[in-house]
């Protein structure tokens, strides 16, 4: 049973997981689903159910090309794994991008609210 519940737009994680999350919805709609139109539909609806603004929903659908274009991208030497901190933390990955050097995100606090 499906809630149409998702990671709220306005919801303390990085912007690149939210991405990810309709990327990866689109992409199993054009693999399972019979009727893609109808599914793409319901997507954009349980989007915009979770405070989703049309053009962020319209930007990150599944594009086949993106697979072969990440497959090109060498894997990172070195990955740091830091706290997630709203709007810095992507500004960082780009500054480590060309150092070849990946990030990976850790929460601040988990659902008990406790340090990680």
């Amino acid at each position: 049973m499906h809630t149409d519940r998702l990671l709220d737009e306005s919801s303390y994680n990085p912007t690149s997981h939210k991405a990810t999350t309709k990327k990866t919805l689109t992409r199993r709609a054009q693999l399972v689903c019979d009727s893609l139109r109808d599914e793409n539909r319901y997507l954009d609806r349980v989007f915009h159910k979770n405070n989703y603004n049309a053009d962020f929903i319209r930007r990150n659908i599944f594009r086949p090309n993106e697979a072969d274009a990440t497959n090109r991208n060498p894997a990172p030497d070195t990955t740091v794994t830091i706290p997630y901190v709203k709007g810095t933390s992507e500004t960082i990955s780009r500054i480590l991008q060309p150092y070849n050097i990946g990030v990976a995100y850790k929460p601040t606090t988990t659902l008990h609210g406790d340090a990680c």
